[in-house]
């Protein structure tokens, strides 16, 4: 037997323990790794790491394959060239717009995306075991779909996340009751193609055929792992990262696996394909750090600060990125296809018509109006939609009253509402559903804080810190609150916690105020500046480092942060207010009259500018010009 006719006999791609390790027993490995991240890490960082180097970076093969291998290129050249113009354009638009549909659409060609990649591994261990015909594919693609979009069906918080977006999409509220009953009509169907996929692997046992041991295991464990992530994983941030690293393997993987037969064989692919997949343990080490590094580039959005149009620009093209991973990964590794096929060691069908497809232009055309009519309604309906953030969590937690993150979000708008005591409601609603919900007790503990209930809170605080003790907003709330009961000295730690643990803005700001308190002003200024350099656009840091300079009668440097939040924000009442209180505490009465004329402009009766202005203007009547001291309230963090 010749070595390609042993290689397309192999039930096997690269072996038994090797398929296991890369492409079927994968989960038994990533599970007790993200156990491990956990104790160091915190479910959103593992998610992030995932979504940037694992998600995005294994874009790069696909790509490396559409633009450098020139028989495929030759063959796909308009497609090649007119995709990453239309969806970077289509991506760059909605960013920039604030279209949520993008989302939408986004999710659901990944779904289908991960699921069809699954799909693939499934044929190929059935060609490679012989099994042909369209009967049986049609079967394996039926199982993948029906198992594939039933776990969403049943994931509650997945299934709030796809409603919101829906919904901020403009879509029609669903009645309630539709989900309970699409359930029960998924398990009608799931439990009808799952019998005839039994019976038709029986029938071909039974004609001689044996079925597929591989592709058996693969469907278990794919379809297991899919459910276990989607529906049993919490947070769900971090089952969406557990079965990314399964997908990203196993793609990884089949293209090194590809490229190297391809390569091998002296077939016509670029210098750079042809150097890159050799036998070699440092090429390999090579092809992964392209990957990772193609990968951070999603990173790096998050680290453009004050400039929100090149943020979005980044984050359009990231998301321009994905999609053109799941339109070139749907025609560039067909397993019908002869190079595709040889390359993995499947035979071919001699002579078949389909040996190399061209698809009519008519039909792919078909195929682009499914993705943009859907596109263009949900842009449409954002456009027209009518309904108020509110409102549209409500119809969420209708529609899935179910789901722990729906309620958190709810409660998050109603707190943002000043509707507090239905805030906590809906917190406690959501920990009844999730116990381990360590964000929905810190909401729950910043709520009652605002009503006043902060010994209750601080209860709340150590239980989410308990559930998740790489919840540093914690420490943030925790100190919030620490300072309303007049504990400084507690909140104190609490800020520095928050500042180790965030580094945000906010948790800078809130420390320089605490230490400002104890006099430790040099401390302070550091984090003020740490606290202005993160978030350049903010008023509050600048405004209250003002404060703590005004409070040592500094109060020219005070003016020039004022002055620098005024331009910030010149509708914001606290920057002038403020100003005009140094002014007067520097003598200068004239220019604080007029600072706070100017405030009582924007917000009339002022409790603090009114009563201000009036002192002036009786000091100006008297005659008596002289140095006022101001009143500068800290005020809370």
């Amino acid at each position: 037997m010749s070595a390609s006719a042993a290689a397309a006999s192999s039930r096997w791609i690269l072996g038994p323990w090797r398929d296991a390790a890369l492409f079927i027993a994968t989960p038994l490995l990533i599970l007790p790794a993200l156990a491990l991240a956990r104790l160091q890490f915190t479910a959103e960082s593992i998610g992030l790491a995932v979504a940037a180097l694992g998600a995005q970076g294994h874009h790069l093969p696909g790509l490396l394959r559409a633009y450098g291998d020139r028989e495929l290129f030759a063959r796909y050249r308009l497609r090649f060239i007119a995709a990453p113009i239309l969806l970077v354009g289509l991506c760059w638009a909605c960013r920039h717009l604030g279209l949520e549909g993008l989302e939408l659409v986004i999710f659901f060609w990944a779904l289908w995306h991960g699921l069809a990649q699954v799909y693939g591994f499934i044929r190929i261990y059935d060609a490679k075991a012989g099994g042909t015909g369209r009967r049986r594919a049609q079967l394996d693609l039926a199982m993948c779909v029906v198992w594939f979009a039933g776990a969403v069906l049943f994931a509650p918080d997945k299934l709030a996340q796809i409603l919101n977006a829906f919904y901020a999409s403009g879509g029609p509220f669903l009645p309630p009751g539709t989900i309970a009953a699409g359930r029960i009509a998924w398990g009608v169907v799931a439990l009808a193609v799952t019998a005839a996929f039994a019976v038709a692997t029986l029938a071909d046992w039974r004609r001689g055929v044996s079925p597929c041991p591989a592709k058996l295991a693969l469907m278990a464990s794919s379809f297991g792992f899919w459910w276990v992530c989607t529906t049993l994983i919490s947070p769900m941030i971090l089952g969406v990262a557990a079965f990314e690293i399964f997908h990203d393997v196993q793609y990884l993987a089949i293209v090194w696996v590809f490229n190297r037969a391809r390569v091998a064989k002296g077939r016509p692919v670029g210098a750079f394909t042809r150097f890159l997949f050799r036998p070699s343990v440092g090429l390999v080490v090579l092809y992964l750090g392209l990957v990772f590094a193609y990968g951070g580039l999603a990173l790096f959005d998050r680290r453009v600060r004050g400039d929100e149009d090149l943020r979005l620009t980044i984050y359009g093209l990231i998301a321009a990125s994905a999609l053109l991973h799941y339109y070139f990964d749907g025609f560039i590794w067909k397993i019908r296809e002869t190079e595709t096929s040889a390359a993995l060691g499947v035979a071919s069908r001699a002579g078949g018509p389909a040996a190399t497809l061209r698809e009519p232009w008519l039909r792919h055309g078909l195929r682009w109006g499914g993705f943009a009519l859907p596109a263009v309604a949900l842009f449409l309906g954002q456009a027209w939609n009518r309904a108020s953030d509110l409102v549209q969590k409500e119809a969420v937690v209708a529609a899935v009253p179910d789901s722990a993150n729906a309620r958190q979000n709810l409660g998050v708008a109603l707190n943002g509402l000043d509707r507090r005591e239905e805030a906590v409601r809906e917190f406690a609603a959501a920990v009844r559903l999730r116990p381990d919900f360590a964000k929905a007790r810190l909401n729950w503990g910043t709520a009652l804080t605002e009503l006043g209930h902060g010994e209750e809170a601080l209860g709340h605080f150590r239980e989410a810190l308990r559930l998740d003790p790489g919840l540093a907003a914690v420490h943030l709330s925790w100190g919030n609150t620490l300072l309303t009961l007049g504990r400084p000295q507690e909140a104190l730690s609490r800020f520095e916690e928050a500042v180790r643990g965030l580094g945000t803005s906010e948790a800078h700001n809130n420390l320089a105020n605490t230490l400002s308190i104890f006099g430790r002003h040099a401390e302070a200024e550091r984090h003020y500046v740490a606290a202005v350099r993160l978030d350049p656009t903010s008023v509050k840091p600048r405004v209250n480092w003002g404060n703590a300079l005004a409070r040592q009668r500094r109060f020219r440097e005070a003016i020039d942060h004022y002055r620098a939040a005024h331009d910030l924000d010149p509708q914001a009442v606290d920057p002038q207010l403020y100003w005009g209180l140094a002014l007067a505490g520097s003598g200068d009465t004239i220019a604080a009259r007029a600072r706070l004329a100017a405030v009582l402009a924007l917000a009339p009766d002022h409790p603090v500018a009114a009563p201000m202005l009036a002192r002036l203007d009786a000091v100006a009547e008297a005659g008596r010009a002289g140095s006022l001291p101001p009143s500068v309230p800290g005020g809370p963090p």
